[in-house]
């Protein structure tokens, strides 16, 4: 774990000093009771320091409080064990669609109580980020920010290629109508520079899947979905791209090739054209490469075949079922501030994200470019992962050892889908299993 801020022990030494010093004056200080808390987040560099800043912020504004705040790698699988060991966090900043994963373990506080005592309002939150952070009607969690993906593009490769950069690609179909033009090999064959790559950045085939008009589930979360032909022509569709580059082999020593440093390197550097990636990089692109960003980077809405869809994501901030007492308290008032509209538009200006605070959302000082006006405006086609507690296991199977078994030659598609349909409906029933126990 990386613990960002100290400021127990430094504030200590302060306050013992300015205890001396009133003593010897005749000074009759009053005395305040400090709470302290700890924090538990993995979001590093620009993301940490943004949090590190907004938090001491809150601190100078609550003085009876002090926070630690720990970015911890690996977070989600150390929570429980921290649970379970009596040393867990205070507050943790949690992928929201784990949510009903850890409240159906018991791991989290149920926040209604909180929520009606303090008229936290759920309409200050965009709704689909208010719903995943609740489980069974409950809500665990309080939305701390959202995402979406969307094409991200560089002008000057469309311009090189004879491709006007204002009429970026819309569909299936114009991708691969424009991936050649944008593709370059050397004499022998090897891949220099490349157009659009359905598997590289964010993209998977979860997403292709809703494009295409299927779903992961059905309504009731009682049956998989996913292994129809919509997801048999989604694995085609990322299938066909990879052969056509010449195999994953092909791809893999492309990539050894890319040697820029930043945010999406390949991208950065005019190896490849086109990526499907999320916002969040938009923060780091304009503070470290603000020519790029004002000049070559241009965002597309998602790509569609019969739909236009894309996943939208986030976190939340939630209380670990071991916070009582004071420290609860205390770690409600942090949940509080971050999620409200002033800290919420610092971390959207700043990093890019989008805040799920939605006054922050919609701000000038947030919306201030067509960049992110275009994020914005992809959020209305953005899908939301199913809030189950069997859902992060299904998706882990589908967008990992399914989608690499097809792209890598190991199995055909029919086969992939049906194994990959045997093993998560396993999964699904299961849990439903245990859930129709309580």
């Amino acid at each position: 774990m990386t613990r960002t801020t100290l400021h127990s022990t430094d504030r200590k030494k302060i306050g013992l000093a300015l205890f001396v010093a009133a003593l010897l004056m005749g000074i009759a200080l009053p005395v305040h009771a400090v709470t302290e808390i700890t924090l538990w987040h993995d979001w590093g560099g620009q993301g940490g320091e943004v949090i590190a800043r907004i938090v001491e912020t809150f601190e100078a504004q609550n003085p009876d409080i002090i926070v630690h705040v720990d970015i911890v790698p690996d977070m989600n699988d150390k929570l429980l064990v921290a649970l379970m060991g009596g040393v867990a966090p205070d507050v943790v900043l949690l992928d929201r669609w784990l949510t009903s994963s850890f409240a159906a373990q018991g791991a989290l506080v149920a926040l209604d109580p909180y929520i009606a005592r303090d008229g936290v309002n759920p309409d200050d939150y965009f709704p689909a980020t208010w719903e995943e952070a609740t489980y069974r009607g409950t809500s665990y969690g309080i939305p701390f920010n959202t995402d979406t993906r969307a094409l991200l593009y560089h002008a000057s490769m469309f311009a090189e290629a004879g491709l006007d950069p204002d009429r970026p690609p819309s569909t299936w179909d114009d991708l691969w109508e424009i991936t050649p033009r944008l593709t370059r090999r050397t004499a022998s064959g090897e891949l220099l520079q490349v157009g659009y790559v359905p598997h590289h950045g964010h993209g998977g085939f979860v997403h292709y899947l809703w494009q295409n008009g299927g779903s992961v589930l059905n309504e009731d979360h009682t049956e998989v979905t996913f292994h129809g032909v919509e997801g048999e022509e989604a694995l085609q569709f990322m299938f066909d791209f990879v052969e056509w580059y010449g195999g994953m082999a092909a791809l893999d020593a492309f990539n050894q090739t890319i040697v820029a440093q930043g945010p999406l390197p390949a991208l950065l550097a005019g190896r490849q054209a086109i990526i499907y990636e999320g916002n969040w990089h938009l923060g780091s692109f304009r503070e470290n490469f603000p020519e790029f960003y004002a000049n070559d980077l241009r965002v597309a809405l998602p790509p569609m075949n019969k739909n236009r869809a894309t996943l939208s994501g986030g976190f939340a901030l939630a209380l670990p079922s071991s916070t009582r007492g004071e420290q609860l308290e205390a770690a409600w008032r942090l949940i509080r501030y971050l999620t409200s509209e002033e800290p919420q538009l610092t971390l959207g200006v700043e990093m890019g994200v989008i805040p799920a605070n939605r006054h922050a959302a919609v701000h000038p000082d947030f919306m201030d470019d067509e960049i992110k006006r275009v994020f914005i405006e992809s959020v209305q086609y953005a899908r939301f992962r199913t809030n189950h507690p069997a859902y992060p296991r299904i998706e882990g199977v589908l967008q990992g050892p399914m989608q690499s078994a097809v792209l890598n030659r190991e199995m055909s598609i029919r086969a992939a889908l049906e194994d990959a349909a045997r093993q998560t409906q396993l999964m699904l029933d299961e849990v439903n299993e245990v859930l129709a126990s309580f």
